[in-house]
C-alpha cells in the first residue's frame, strides 16, 4: 500500500468522533454500500442476456475439451473420479463453492471499507473492473460448465446443496457463463488484497482460499480449468494496473 491513511475515515475510531463526523462517514457507509449492491445487480440482470444460448454454450464447452486436451490440462474428469465416493469431501467442497463465494467477497470489501479505508476505494475499483471484464466474456463466449456434459457428476445436484434448478435456463442463474470463473477470480483478487494491505507474516495464508476454491470449482464440476486460468489472467493486470491508477489519483487529490 502506499502508506497514506485520510485520519476522518479509519474505521472504529470515528465513533469518538463529533456527531457531524459520524453522520458524515455514515452516509458515505451507505452510499459505498448502495454503489456495491447496484453493481452485483447490474451484473446479475445482465448475465440474463445469454442464459439460453444453449447451443453455442455447449459447441464452446467442446472447443473448451479440446483444447484442454492439447494443452494436457483436461483435470476435471479425473479429478471427480478420484473424489466421487469420498462423500464428505463432496460436501465440503460443495459448501466450499457455495458458501464462500459470494460472503467473503463481500465480506472483504466490507472489512477494507471499515478497518483498511486507505484500501478499500482501489479494492472496489479491481473488484468492478474484474467483475465487468467477465461479464462481457460471459455475454460474448456462453460456456457450459463440465456439470452440463456427458461424463460429469454434477455434486450439488446430487449431493446439495441445490441451488441451481435441474433446467440451463431456468432460475436466476446464467448457468452457460461458466468462463471466467468470478468463483476462482474474486478468491484471488481477495487474497491478494490482504496480501498487499496487511504487514502480518502470515497474511501469504489467506492464499489457501483461491487454492481451496480452484479445488472446489473443478472438483464439483462447476468450471474447466480454463475457466480458472481466464480468471487469473483477467485478475492480474486488473489487479496490478487499476490498483496503481486508483492510488495514484488518490495521492493526486
Amino acid at each position: 500500500m502506499d502508506g497514506t491513511t485520510d485520519p476522518a475515515f479509519e474505521g472504529p475510531s470515528l465513533r469518538r468522533g463529533s456527531r457531524h463526523d459520524r453522520w458524515r462517514v455514515g452516509w458515505h457507509y451507505l452510499g459505498e454500500a448502495v454503489l456495491v449492491a447496484a453493481m452485483f445487480v447490474l451484473y446479475r440482470v445482465t448475465r440474463q442476456l445469454t442464459n439460453d444460448d444453449l447451443v453455442t454454450a455447449f459447441r464452446n464447452a467442446r472447443h473448451i475439451i479440446t483444447l484442454e486436451q492439447r494443452l494436457r490440462i483436461n483435470i476435471e474428469e479425473w479429478m471427480q473420479r478420484a473424489l466421487i465416493n469420498t462423500d464428505w469431501l463432496v460436501r465440503l467442497l460443495n459448501r466450499y463453492y457455495v458458501w464462500m463465494h459470494f460472503p467473503v467477497a463481500i465480506g472483504s470489501l466490507a472489512g477494507m471499507l471499515w478497518r483498511r479505508r486507505s484500501a478499500y476505494a482501489t479494492c472496489r475499483n479491481e473488484m468492478a473492473a474484474v467483475t465487468l471484464a467477465a461479464l462481457v466474456l460471459h455475454i460474448a463466449i456462453p460456456l457450459a460448465p463440465p456439470r452440463l456434459m456427458p461424463g460429469y457428476v454434477d455434486t450439488l445436484m446430487a449431493s446439495g446443496p441445490r441451488i441451481y434448478p435441474a433446467s440451463a435456463i431456468a432460475g436466476a442463474s446464467n448457468q452457460i457463463a461458466a468462463m471466467p470463473s468470478l468463483h476462482f477470480g474474486w478468491a484471488l483478487l481477495t487474497a491478494l488484497w490482504f496480501c498487499r494491505s496487511s504487514v502480518r507474516r502470515v497474511r501469504h495464508l489467506v492464499l489457501l482460499h483461491p487454492v481451496v476454491m480452484l479445488f472446489a470449482i473443478v472438483a464439483t464440476a462447476n468450471h474447466w480449468v480454463l475457466d480458472a486460468v481466464v480468471a487469473a489472467a483477467i485478475v492480474t493486470p486488473v489487479h496490478l494496473i487499476v490498483g496503481r491508477g486508483t492510488r495514484a489519483l488518490r495521492s493526486l487529490a
